[in-house]
């Protein structure tokens, strides 16, 4: 292995390899993010910058000489958002028939956002080790295991977010969505995870500013789709306009590339500059940028049919690839 890397002497610039843009696998808009993050020091990790690059070989006595190209990634799904993106198509493509099975068997996706009280003075360090510690706690507390216990869950996707907002900084949330045939209303799921939810963050907060009131510390919605947009749910925020780091990209990608059909989003000099500290603290500050787990319940009644499932997904390098369930979950 370690001489093949030594034969395939991948560098940028040089005669022996021209680059270009993979565009094939990855939509543009994704590429552009990651330019426009390199265009301003966010990504300065060489092998980040580099991810995603065609290198056409013109030498016969390189390995591989009945592959004219090769696809570089750079694997770093913390900080690269190409490899983000494929990773997030992976996961929703092994959950995706897992879902359609629910909803088969009268099942149903919770998506519970589970919040902070938020203001200025709090550093984003601050905000995240709260709210990770309380969504561990929640997630091995009684109403949990309860509404959300084996016999229950399928499966859970967590994931956790930032948002940001000038008037009141900094905003980390966590989405779980989870497979479950429980039948319980989700108004009852809701209210006792809001007043379990307020005692773990009280426990873990270091002071009362970032406990959050009952009315707004907990959202649950049924979300068949998987997918979700915090514009979903702006209003359960008071109304506190913010910009999840999708929007911080798109604000900066728009600065550096427009087109006529989608017009650049224009941001005062000064407010861009923050943004760009933002997204500077975002992805230097934080150890794991990319917070997205999959667990699967093998023990639920419905894992055993699933296991028997073939579904195709996308492969990294654009194949239909068969696998079957078994072999992932």
């Amino acid at each position: 292995m370690g001489n093949k890397k030594k034969q395939m002497q991948f560098y940028n610039g040089g005669s022996h390899h021209t680059r270009h843009s993979d565009t094939t696998i990855v939509p543009t808009h994704i590429h552009q993010i990651h330019q426009s993050l390199i265009h301003h020091n966010i990504i300065t990790h060489p092998r980040v910058i580099n991810c995603s690059s065609f290198y056409w070989k013109q030498e016969k006595d390189l390995p591989f000489p009945d592959r004219h190209k090769l696809i570089n990634r750079c694997g770093n799904v913390h900080l690269c958002p190409i490899c983000s993106y494929l990773q997030d198509r992976k996961i929703f493509a092994r959950v995706k028939p897992m879902s359609n099975l629910l909803q088969q068997h009268d099942g149903d996706i919770h998506l519970i956002t589970f919040t902070l009280r938020h203001n200025r003075s709090h550093t984003l360090q601050q905000l995240s080790e709260v709210l990770n510690k309380s969504v561990k706690e929640i997630k091995t507390s009684y109403p949990f295991k309860i509404f959300y216990g084996s016999k229950d869950r399928l499966f859970s996707l967590s994931k956790y977010e930032v948002s940001w907002s000038e008037d009141y900084g900094y905003h980390p949330h966590c989405h779980i969505q989870i497979g479950t045939t429980n039948p319980t209303p989700m108004k009852l799921i809701e209210s006792e995870l809001k007043s379990k939810w307020i005692e773990i963050v009280t426990k873990h907060s270091p002071d009362r500013t970032m406990i959050p009131s009952e009315e707004f510390c907990c959202h649950l919605v049924s979300n068949p789709s998987i997918e979700h947009s915090l514009d979903k749910i702006d209003d359960f925020f008071r109304g506190k306009k913010s910009i999840n780091k999708e929007g911080l990209q798109k604000i900066i990608t728009d600065d550096i590339q427009s087109t006529v059909d989608e017009p650049p989003l224009v941001v005062e000099p000064t407010l861009f500059q923050r943004i760009l500290a933002v997204l500077k603290t975002i992805y230097n500050n934080l150890l794991n940028r990319y917070r997205m787990r999959l667990d699967v319940n093998k023990k639920h009644v419905l894992y055993q049919p699933i296991k028997c499932i073939s579904f195709s997904k996308v492969s990294e390098f654009g194949r239909i690839v068969e696998l079957d369930q078994s072999d992932i979950l």
